[in-house]
């Protein structure tokens, strides 16, 4: 449920589909064996900060449930990688990086 009005009206179907479909996606990676699981996150994570482009270590303030949601995700994501070993692997909000390659939203692939 990419919205965040959306998320707004119905808070819980944007929980169930933003964390409860990337925790399906880690157990089934974890339990097929998989060492990497890409994925992609929000800047409305970031809620109202200053600048752009977003930088993944400016500080989060979420202010809709979609940006918790998403927010939520990427910690279930960031524990996924602790605990079973998986190499970090994210698409941020304006680049995305996978194995070690950075390119813009417009070229990536």
């Amino acid at each position: 449920m990419p919205s965040v009005p959306r998320s707004v009206q119905d808070p819980l179907t944007s929980s169930e589909i933003n964390i409860g479909g990337t925790l399906n996606v880690i157990l089934a990676a974890r339990d097929e064996g998989t060492q990497r699981v890409v994925f992609a996150s929000s800047s409305p994570v970031y809620g109202d900060a200053p600048g752009f482009p977003r930088v993944e270590t400016q500080a989060t303030s979420p202010l809709a449930p979609y940006a918790v949601s998403k927010l939520a995700a990427e910690q279930f994501c960031r524990v996924a990688h602790i605990v079973y070993g998986w190499r970090p692997t994210r698409c941020g909000t304006s680049t995305c990086s996978v194995a070690g390659r950075t390119r813009s939203r417009s070229t990536a692939r």
